[in-house]
C-alpha cells in the first residue's frame, strides 16, 4: 500500500467518526450527572433549592412526524407545594446526560420551578430525556435519561392517573 493510500484511508477513517459524533450527539466533553446537579447547573447565583416556592406541573404538547401539534388530552395543571415532595423529585440521583440522541415520544409534561424571588425554570419531562431551557443563554438543551426508569417522569405520570 503506497503512502497516499494510507492517508486517503487515514483521511476517511477520521471523517467517517467526525460524521458518527454528530449524527449520534456525542459530547467529548460533557460526562453523565444526576437530575439534581443538573438543575443546580441551572440555577442562578441568588436561586437555591431552599427557596424553591412550587413546581407546577402540566401535559405538554408534542409534534408528530407529519409536524402536526398534538394537544394533550388533559389540561389539569397540578401544584406541588409541600416541601418534603419538592425536596424528593429535586434531589433524584437519576442519572442524566448532556448529549446521545433522544426520540421524541407522546406524552411530554411541562416541569416549572418557581422560586420566592419570582423567577421560574422550564423543564420538559418525558420518558427518555429531559429539556431545559436555560433562563440566560435562551437556548434549549437536552438530557438523555440514562436509567433504566425516569422516577421524575414515573410521578408526573401517577398525578395524571386517578
Amino acid at each position: 500500500m503506497s503512502r497516499l493510500n494510507i492517508i486517503w484511508l487515514g483521511t476517511l477513517v477520521l471523517f467517517l467518526i467526525l460524521v458518527a459524533l454528530i449524527y449520534f450527539n456525542i459530547s467529548l466533553t460533557s460526562l453523565p450527572t444526576t437530575f439534581s446537579n443538573m438543575i443546580k447547573d441551572n440555577l442562578e447565583s441568588e436561586e437555591a433549592f431552599q427557596q424553591v416556592e412550587h413546581i407546577v406541573v402540566s401535559q405538554g404538547s408534542t409534534v408528530d412526524d407529519d409536524l402536526k401539534v398534538i394537544r394533550p388530552d388533559d389540561d389539569r395543571r397540578f401544584t406541588i407545594e409541600n416541601e418534603s415532595d419538592i425536596y424528593s423529585l429535586l434531589n433524584s440521583d437519576m442519572r442524566v446526560y448532556n448529549g446521545g440522541r433522544i426520540e421524541q415520544t407522546d406524552k411530554v409534561f411541562n416541569f416549572y420551578i418557581h422560586f420566592e424571588d419570582g423567577s421560574k425554570h422550564h423543564y420538559r419531562i418525558a420518558e427518555g430525556y429531559i429539556s431545559v431551557a436555560s433562563t440566560d443563554k435562551g437556548q434549549i438543551t437536552d438530557y438523555k435519561v440514562l436509567d433504566d426508569k425516569n422516577e421524575v417522569f414515573d410521578y408526573l405520570v401517577s398525578l395524571y392517573d386517578d
